[in-house]
């Protein structure tokens, strides 16, 4: 007796781990711009080259992943770039 597949039935519970897993790898190298920030330079991402979101979504991307590296950041947007300095 065969039970008829349901909508995402056809993925195995590995195959449905490793696309959570994925979903969840780190995309930007925030070890890298943390760091620069930290020694009080600014970092300048553009859109296109460090990112491919739109700008205000990596504006928040950006303030989430300072909050998880526990450091304050001041951050600057124009219409194609984020601007990332140490916060007071």
């Amino acid at each position: 007796m065969s039970k008829r597949m349901g909508r995402g039935r056809g993925i195995s519970q590995v195959s449905r781990i490793d696309l959570l897993k994925a979903k969840h790898q780190v995309r930007y190298p925030w070890d890298t711009w943390f760091g620069e920030v930290e020694q009080w330079k600014t970092v300048v991402l553009q859109k296109g080259i460090h990112f491919v979101c739109k700008v205000l979504g990596m504006r928040s991307n950006v303030l989430q992943a300072a909050e998880r590296y526990g450091i304050r950041v001041s951050i600057q947007t124009t219409d194609d770039t984020i601007s990332i300095s140490k916060g007071v």
